[in-house]
């Protein structure tokens, strides 16, 4: 019987890091075309977000993306954003579970640039989709 004990241990062990790394190739990296005909907020509302996901915004230069509070998004304010990104390509890593809000800093383009997720923990079920490695608008 004292045998079996390190072959326990070693199962357990294994079971656990099989367990890891389906955790890790569950994560998905979203694309975003970022424009004022991408309708932003109706592909966020359509994806499952999962901590571990990251979000790729792809835009032209002019644009730029913003991360605001919930009044601010819903206000349209680029007032004191809490993160803001310029460049062209911006990924952003869900590090947490909560909602996150998105806008265009750009005078009147926030109306129809404008991103509301929820990521849901990653001991959530993955998505049921038949794609896991990338969605994209």
């Amino acid at each position: 019987m004292a045998k079996m004990k390190p072959l326990v241990m070693l199962l357990i062990m294994c079971v656990v890091f099989m367990g890891a790394l389906i955790e890790v190739s569950t994560a998905t990296d979203y694309t975003l075309t970022w424009s004022m005909t991408s309708n932003a907020k109706a592909w966020g509302e359509s994806q499952k977000f999962t901590m571990g996901d990251t979000i790729t915004f792809v835009y032209q230069p002019f644009h730029d993306v913003l991360e605001v509070s919930e009044s601010a998004y819903e206000s349209c304010s680029a007032v004191n954003p809490l993160s803001a990104y310029t460049g062209g390509r911006t990924t952003i890593a869900l590090t947490a579970p909560g909602p996150r809000y998105f806008i265009c800093g750009v005078q009147g383009h926030c109306p129809l640039m404008k991103l509301a997720i929820n990521v849901a923990s990653s001991s959530s079920p993955p998505p049921t989709s038949s794609s896991s490695s990338s969605s994209s608008l």
